[in-house]
């Protein structure tokens, strides 16, 4: 049954307290938000004993079957097998110093760090002694431990256990519970009563309360101080100042002789009971009750434990599994509590303190505590309610699968006015009823869209699309007072509104919209706008699309599908609530709509993992409180949206590190590891702890060394890098939870991969030196080659020039004088005589050349160009010839040096151009120049001679061993001429 918002759950408060009265056990079967884990979900057993978080967001379990962490999303188990010394757990605790203590059943309790247990009996070397058999465990905040035992109280002195002794307290009793309250007064349970214990001046404990025959299992102080003692005799509270047992509030009556087995006080100081077969109640700060149990979704009725954790998520314990309700601000509502059916279509408030709900088997109105249901008997136009809205006069109209209704109230409750032909209707399917802004109704039916007016009449407006099924299913309308008008097939129409003399809208169509105008379906489901006056559109195969509407103009159209992160492209209703936050409802949930801090859309989810009903959403309405009412086909959610505030940043942690599939768990505790360069594959695994919902932890990680920036946004928890180059590596891995927080600081650990020794610096130092050397020796023979190499040559040239060049000298002038004493008395011998002459000076002339090519010491561009001046001078002075020559300065000749091969086949080409220039130009003027310039040695020779075809003409041998020793000299050679303009003979050659 509902009651007007939140304040249902006061009324459910008083509503207990009255059936307890009369010895009945109340039940408020609404389902409850709880998710439950059982063996089938990786527990080792369905008996949870205990829960705990620890300080680094890790839940711990305590089962007869030994110990597990759960981190969100596996879980780890430990028994007697990894050190403990039992394996069954009764409590776990972390004292003020970060450590874990696991108290066991029979052999006394452990103390945890990451990767062993130190065990630590009561009493030593006494195996399932019953003071090794340890019940309760509370940790002090000045970092002391106690413990209750079956052999009595004991406390941690450090390296042992050693009795507590207090005046007035008989100390071997068998303790269950332990308590410290807010004066430090510390309260203990035991099996045969309750006892409040206080240092006095000087240090002693001493007993300054009791309270007999009670068999106490839990403990706890609320808010105002008062002491709940949970006991196998039913549930007991002490108020100060008196310290007397005082009455129970009227809703927890019930509980006052049963078996109360565990305490908590909440974030909100709400009180939570585990009882022994009843389920868990919860005593609100403002004196309500709420009960749960198995019928709620509780995953049994036994509760050993209770515990919240840091996000506010409560953990049940239970002998048959543990459920975990994320938070108490969805409840659930179906055909258990009233409802005519599952399938909830519409919800409608009137008034206060009453709600309507439309299904497919009828009406039904929630007020006064009672629910009250009408269908076509009654005189509703059909049992399929489709629509419920209100018009201007405050009245109630019902739209159904065959017409629409009034509600009339009267004395004796609701009576129902239907609207057939006669009395204006003219649709068959109401499937909307929308009042805009100024307070108008309008209906949707498959003939188009109906007004109506204050006093219950109906005016027509024929609308109609070129589509099968033209049935009107959403109406909007925007700022500038335009209807649009949406069709389960056929798009959108656009209609202008005006008021006639008579106070009736006069409609008019602007427009129609559909997929060629932008949209991604035309197939129209639902209609909202938003605060910036955005019309937004839900529809059948392609999610929503957003209508920026300006004046008369659409400036834009959005779509938003699956691909950008909508749960299901099947919008069924559009909401935007009070804070201006946009729901739609799906067929895969809810989604809100959210820009993040970069201005990104962000989903956020509800779905029956978070609570909700039913998956596939009908309806989406806000309360006049602000609550939202989702009708769902499996029936109605009631959330608070902003009860939930965003978890804190989760923390994430490395798992475990892996080289080539190997765990290396030293390294993982150490954070760090040095691998050798063979082991380039490593993995990570990581978890990050958001225990509000496991599955929306998502997470980004990278590895700097090798990324440039962060990984995209994944829900893997494990990561693999191959190949891996040696040098040193960081893994850095972030965790977001499911409200988008990231966690404040990532999880890191450092690896370095050594280089082969070949990459290594000393190896590298030493390959560098040994290059070094050794092209040092080389270089040194190279240079004394070189030098032998020269040595040679000016020997050769000596040799040649003073031997053979002295020989054709003599030959030379033998041939002259023999030429003068036979020239008188033989013509014939002195011709033979002068000719041995010329040829001995010919090749004293070729040998002068071959001997200046030789000499190292003319190795210097400014010796070729100093023959080169010689030479052309004394041939073109010869013959008459005017010579220009343009030589570079000797400063750049002395700094260029030239090859032997260079230097000889260079001067050869020119003097054979010299030589065809005297004997073939007829010139009168001639030109030689050298150039220097880009490493190009370029020599050119021109005459102002007869020139010749170079087409026509056949190339000599002289021309033919010019281009022969350019081409050796890696050079070109270029000739132009043409008859009667000269001559131009070049020569590029490449050089140092």
């Amino acid at each position: 049954m509902i009651w007007t918002s939140w304040d249902l759950r006061r009324w459910l408060g008083w509503a207990l307290g009255g059936l307890l009265g009369l010895g009945g056990v109340p039940g408020w079967p609404q389902q409850v938000p709880f998710r439950n884990y059982t063996a089938r979900d990786g527990l080792p057993r369905n008996t949870v004993r205990t829960v705990y978080q620890d300080r680094q967001g890790f839940l711990w379990l305590g089962t007869p079957s030994g110990l597990s962490r759960y981190d969100g999303a596996t879980f780890v188990h430990f028994t007697t097998k990894d050190g403990l010394p039992d394996d069954s757990i009764n409590r776990v605790l972390e004292d003020s110093a970060g450590r874990l203590w696991i108290a066991t059943n029979f052999n006394g309790l452990s103390r945890y760090r990451p990767g062993t247990f130190h065990n630590h009996a009561v009493i030593p070397n006494r195996s399932r002694a019953p003071e090794n058999r340890v019940n309760a465990a509370f940790g002090f905040r000045d970092g002391s431990l106690w413990v209750g035992t079956d052999g009595g109280l004991f406390r941690w002195a450090g390296a042992r256990f050693v009795p507590v002794v207090a005046e007035g307290y008989p100390w071997r009793t068998p303790v269950l519970a332990i308590m410290a309250d807010r004066r430090q007064d510390v309260w203990v349970g035991t099996e045969f009563g309750l006892y409040r214990l206080r240092r006095d001046a000087g240090g002693r404990w001493v007993a300054i309360g009791r309270w007999d025959d009670v068999e106490v299992y839990c403990l706890a102080e609320d808010p105002d101080g008062n002491v709940w003692v949970g006991t196998r005799q039913g549930l007991k509270r002490i108020r100060p100042p008196t310290w007397e047992w005082a009455r129970l509030p009227a809703g927890l009556a019930f509980l006052a002789d049963k078996w109360i087995r565990a305490f908590w006080v909440d974030s909100a100081g709400d009180l939570w009971i585990g009882t022994n077969g009843y389920g868990v109640w919860a005593l609100r700060r403002d004196g309500s009750v709420v009960h749960y149990t198995a019928a709620h979704g509780l995953a049994g009725n036994d509760v050993l434990d209770v515990f919240q954790d840091r996000e506010g998520n409560l953990w049940f314990a239970t002998t048959v599994g543990l459920s975990k309700l994320r938070a108490d601000h969805i409840v659930n509502y179906t055909v258990a509590d009233g409802l005519p059916d599952h399938s909830v279509n519409a919800v409608l408030q009137d008034g206060p303190e009453a709600f309507w709900f439309g299904t497919r088997l009828g009406l039904a109105k929630w007020a006064g505590g009672r629910i009250v249901r009408y269908t076509a008997a009654d005189g509703l136009a059909d049992d399929y309610v489709l629509a419920l809205g209100k018009d201007g006069a405050g009245a109630v109209w019902v739209g159904t699968e065959t017409g629409i209704s009034r509600v009339v109230p009267t004395d004796r409750g609701e009576r129902f006015v239907t609207y057939r032909e006669k009395d204006g209707w003219i649709g068959r399917r109401a499937r909307v009823l929308y009042r805009d802004d100024g307070g108008d109704l309008w209906v949707g039916h498959e003939l188009g869209v109906s007004w109506v007016s204050h006093r219950g009449r109906l005016v027509n407006f024929p609308v109609r699309v070129e589509a099968p099924r033209a049935l009107v299913t959403a109406i909007v309308r925007d700022g500038g007072g335009d209807l649009w008008v949406g069709f389960f097939e056929g798009g959108l129409v656009r209609l202008s509104v005006r008021t006639d003399d008579a106070g009736r809208p006069v409609l008019t169509e602007v427009a129609r919209y559909g997929r060629a105008d932008g949209m991604a379906d035309d197939h129209i489901r639902a209609a909202g706008k938003d605060q910036a006056g955005h019309l937004w559109f839900g529809t059948r195969f392609g999610g929503v699309s957003e209508f920026i509407v300006e004046g008369s103009a659409v400036r834009a159209i959005r779509n938003y599908t699956t691909a950008q992160g909508l749960s299901s492209d099947w919008v069924s209703c559009i909401l935007q609530d009070r804070q201006g936050r946009l729901w739609f409802g799906t067929d895969r949930g809810v989604d809100r709509l959210r820009l993040g801090p970069d201005g990104q859309v962000v989903w956020e989810r509800l779905t029956p993992r978070e609570g909700l009903a039913g998956d596939g959403v009908l309806a989406c309405y806000e309360d006049i409180e602000g609550d939202l009412w989702f009708g769902t086909e499996n029936g109605v959610t009631h959330y608070r949206p902003d009860f939930h505030l965003p978890a804190p940043p989760p923390p994430v942690y490395i798992t475990q590190f892996q080289v080539f599939g190997r765990p290396e768990p030293m390294a993982l505790r150490q954070g760090r590891a040095d691998l050798g360069y063979s082991q380039h594959s490593v993995a990570f695994e990581f978890v990050g702890i958001s225990l509000e919902d496991e599955t929306r932890v998502r997470y980004r990680y990278m590895l700097v060394g090798l990324d440039k920036e962060w990984s995209g946004i994944t829900d893997r928890r494990y990561v693999n890098f191959t190949h891996l180059p040696p040098g040193r590596y960081v893994f850095k891995v972030h965790a977001q939870n499911a409200d988008g927080v990231w966690s404040e600081t990532p999880a890191v650990f450092e690896f370095r991969i050594a280089a082969p020794f070949w990459q290594t610096a000393w190896f590298i130092a030493l390959v560098i030196i040994g290059l070094t050397g050794l092209l040092t020796a080389v270089h040194h023979r190279r240079v004394r080659r070189v030098l032998e190499m020269e040595r040679l040559r000016t020997r050769i040239a000596t040799d040649l020039h003073d031997d053979l060049g002295s020989t054709l000298g003599s030959i030379s002038v033998f041939a002259e004088m023999a030429y003068r004493e036979t020239a008188g008395w033989s013509p014939k011998a002195g011709s033979l005589i002068r000719r041995i002459g010329e040829n001995a000076r010919a090749m004293l002339e070729t040998l002068e050349d071959i001997v200046w090519t030789m000499n190292p010491e003319h190795d210097r561009l400014d010796d070729v160009l100093e023959r080169i001046r010689e030479f052309a001078v004394e041939v073109f002075e010869a013959r008459s010839i005017e010579l220009e020559l343009d030589l570079p300065d000797a400063d750049a000749g002395r700094r260029l040096r030239l090859p032997m091969e260079l230097r000889r086949d260079f001067y050869l080409i020119f003097k054979e151009t010299v030589h065809n220039v005297v004997r073939h130009a007829r010139c009168q003027k001639a030109r030689v120049t050298v150039r220097v310039q880009d490493h190009v040695l370029r020599l050119t020779v021109q005459d102002d001679g007869v020139g010749f075809d170079t087409t026509a003409a056949a190339a000599g041998d002289g021309l033919r061993n010019m281009e022969r020793r350019a081409r050796a000299i890696g050079g070109i050679l270029h000739v132009v001429s043409q008859p009667g303009q000269g001559t131009t003979v070049t020569l590029e050659v490449p050089v140092p």
